[in-house]
């Protein structure tokens, strides 16, 4: 399930689940439109879009499987399905919600991928290994093929890119690694960032990092934080209730960040 919650502010979460689906919604499929106030979410069988002004859901895609929802400033709506690991386009009117132009295939053999503010398209292939995990750039309004940008020790797990194409991700340091760590990727090698922490997102004006937090000694969630990407500032706790929950996206004006949560453990208001 999904729930929104004030970034730093003292307002009760949203939650969202699509009609008859239950309190369940995949918590990797998801996607957030203009200011915030709508959302595209999948759920079960389904692709919903939400709107806060009004409350109500409305199906966009009728798929099973879809993940990793992206809406591009190309105007193109970016998804990938899980069955065959193949990354599908299809131009999208984000204002009216609705696609313009039929479905395009994009690449195949992708596990994850995010997008940066100039269209380049990062992702990772779908077969990693955990001493040479790859990473490749690929430019989607050009028809050039993928580029391979850098090489690194370690799976790699959930990226978030920011305007600028600064690139985190998470690195499980090995293949029995309880909890992660994060780190920022440069062409040659990866820079630490956090430990202990998973589902890193970027502000939308990329000076802050959102992540969740897991104390290893204790085995407890300790929340969301956020922090400086420069490092000036201590990480802040902005989410104290310790369960499993991971950031998904920030709205633009900063307002809102919305996260996955075990919909066995949230309740509204939480």
């Amino acid at each position: 399930m999904f729930t929104r919650i004030g970034c730093g502010l003292p307002n009760y979460p949203t939650n969202l689940s699509g009609p008859g689906s239950g309190r369940y919604a995949l918590p990797f499929s998801f996607c957030v439109l203009g200011n915030g106030q709508v959302v595209l979410f999948q759920a079960l069988t389904t692709t919903w879009v939400h709107s806060f002004a009004t409350g109500k859901s409305r199906p966009l895609i009728e798929q099973r499987g879809l993940k990793s929802l992206t809406y591009a400033d190309n105007g193109y709506l970016l998804y990938g399905l899980w069955q065959t690991s193949t990354l599908l386009a299809r131009p999208f009117d984000a204002e009216k919600c609705e696609f313009t132009g039929p479905e395009a295939l994009v690449l195949e053999g992708i596990d994850e991928f995010a997008v940066s503010g100039d269209g380049t398209l990062y992702y990772y292939p779908q077969r990693q290994f955990l001493d040479s995990a790859k990473i490749y750039r690929y430019d989607l309004d050009r028809e050039s093929p993928p580029q391979l940008y850098s090489t690194a020790s370690g799976r790699l797990r959930r990226l978030t890119i920011a305007k600028d194409g600064t690139v985190v991700l998470q690195v499980d340091k090995s293949a029995a690694a309880v909890v992660p760590n994060l780190a920022v990727l440069r062409r040659d090698r990866l820079l630490g960032l956090v430990d202990d922490a998973t589902a890193p997102k970027f502000s939308a004006d990329g000076r802050s990092i959102y992540y969740a937090h897991f104390d290893p000694g204790k085995l407890e969630w300790q929340g969301i934080f956020q922090r400086r990407f420069d490092g000036t500032d201590d990480a802040v706790r902005i989410d104290k209730a310790s369960r499993p929950c991971y950031p998904e996206s920030v709205s633009p004006d900063e307002k809102y960040l919305f996260v996955s949560v075990s919909p066995e453990e949230s309740s509204e208001g939480s």
